[in-house]
């Protein structure tokens, strides 16, 4: 399929390398483990980072779905091609969850007015010094 990616693909591959780079346990494809990929599962859920404006990422269960979706193609790939014994992605349980607010809520319907204010802690903050 030599079809050109969209943009919006381009880019959400991109976040789940940055992502897999940052984690740093995916060396090799003896890496590729059941263990491994829960423990990206829990990284990516608690990492601390944010925007390039300074703003504190909380990702929302549909958010951390989607890492796992796009580092899943590969893995299946890797698996197709022989490079790895099994496909761990076969026995991982992950919840597709639904489209939410950053702290995990449900979004308000669209009709009508609704104001959510929230307050981070402290350490969900992220501080920028140039």
């Amino acid at each position: 399929n030599n079809r050109p990616l969209r943009e919006g693909t381009r880019k959400g591959h991109l976040t789940t390398y940055k992502a897999l780079e940052r984690f740093g346990k995916f060396k090799t494809f003896d890496d590729v483990t059941l263990q491994h990929i829960y423990q990206f599962d829990l990284f990516i859920r608690e990492e601390q980072t944010c925007t390039m404006k300074g703003r504190p990422i909380i990702r929302s269960q549909a958010a951390i779905h989607n890492y796992h979706k796009r580092f899943k193609s590969y893995v299946a790939e890797a698996f197709r091609l022989g490079l790895i014994k099994e496909n761990p992605y076969e026995r991982f349980q992950d919840k597709r969850g639904e489209k939410s607010d950053t702290l995990g809520r449900k979004k308000p319907p669209r009709d009508g007015f609704c104001v959510t204010v929230a307050v981070l802690p402290i350490s969900q903050m992220c501080y920028h010094y140039e």
